[in-house]
């Protein structure tokens, strides 16, 4: 960490050791962006929300108390890159957001910036997701589930050797897939801010069961702005931000308290009095979905009908055009 000001953000969680190396805490790097008087964005540290210290002790190499109040290992993810400055400090941002599958974003009660992780929510837990239904959803927009045939099931990450800034690469299937569809389709992911093999490995995964995965999607759901929630709006009441997750019920569909998460939001104005997002199957909660028979009211008719006995009478018999004989002799 290296500021005008010498001082350092929660020094006691900014060193990651693996296998005896020492390297960066992600959530340092992304508050260094954030915060940094000379290449950063210059934000003042006390708009830094809680959830970035959350965060540090949760990469970190030793046990911590999440946001449950169980303690658990860390994680120990460590990065060691370098902002060249051919990028912006925003992409940069961004890049690291990808290393630890995050977001930082502006919490819409208290205006401070904080940081959300995508990770699994205990089963203990998911009843206190919000949940979102025919009540506050306006349109629930386009569903789309990919097949098999069309998504990835092996992935490859590319990360650096610490010691001579080689490439190598790690592959992990998910061989359900593979075996099913008896097909490999690859993708690669570069991550040279890693350099560690194990690291890598867990990475790799993550990424495996995040992109391998034939989760639903809801493009362009809309929920209603207000809602009589204390006088709130739909997005203060819930906390909707890019990776929140949430309980979806949706009948007509056959969807019950299922969890899905937020993606590509949309801010709208006060006159449209609507909040627009995508919503995708969490691939955590997917082995416990819950669905059941759609309402049978949507005005679909059966035209099919049991054949009946030939009756002659029925029937008019005419000569077989020529052309019609000409075709099926061809």
């Amino acid at each position: 960490w290296n500021t005008v000001s010498g001082l350092c953000w929660y020094p006691e969680k900014c060193v990651v050791i693996r296998d005896g190396e020492k390297y960066m805490n992600p959530a340092h790097i992304a508050v260094q962006c954030l915060v940094d008087l000379r290449f950063g964005m210059k934000v003042s540290q006390a708009l830094i929300g809680q959830s970035f210290v959350k965060a540090a002790e949760r990469f970190h190499h030793d046990d911590w108390v999440n946001e449950y109040g169980d303690t658990v290992p860390g994680e120990a993810i460590g990065l060691g890159i370098v902002w060249t400055g051919e990028d912006t400090i925003r992409n940069f941002l961004n890049d690291i957001m990808r290393y630890i599958y995050g977001n930082v974003y502006i919490d819409p009660l208290t205006g401070l910036l904080e940081i959300a992780l995508v990770r699994e929510v205990p089963a203990a837990h998911v009843a206190d997701l919000p949940l979102l239904g025919p009540s506050q959803i306006e349109d629930i927009g386009v569903f789309s589930r990919p097949t098999g045939e069309e998504t990835v099931n092996t992935i490859t990450v590319i990360y650096t050797q610490l010691d001579n800034e080689k490439t190598e690469a790690v592959t992990k299937s998910n061989t359900a897939m593979t075996s099913i569809y008896n097909s490999i389709i690859n993708d690669s992911i570069n991550f040279p801010g890693i350099k560690n093999a194990t690291m890598a490995a867990e990475i790799c995964e993550r990424e495996v069961m995040q992109r391998c995965s034939l989760a639903a999607t809801y493009r362009g759901l809309r929920v209603t702005r207000l809602t009589p929630v204390d006088g709130l709006s739909t997005q203060a009441a819930f906390n909707l931000h890019d990776g929140s997750a949430f309980r979806l019920t949706w009948p007509p569909h056959g969807v019950v308290d299922q969890v899905y998460r937020v993606a590509n939001i949309k801010q709208s104005t006060l006159e449209d009095n609507y909040i627009e997002f995508d919503a995708v199957e969490d691939v955590f909660a997917i082995t416990s979905s819950q669905y059941v028979s759609p309402a049978p009211n949507s005005g679909w008719v059966n035209t099919n009908k049991i054949p009946t006995a030939f009756v002659s009478g029925d029937s008019k018999y005419i000569p077989l055009p020529y052309v019609t004989l000409l075709a099926a002799a061809c």
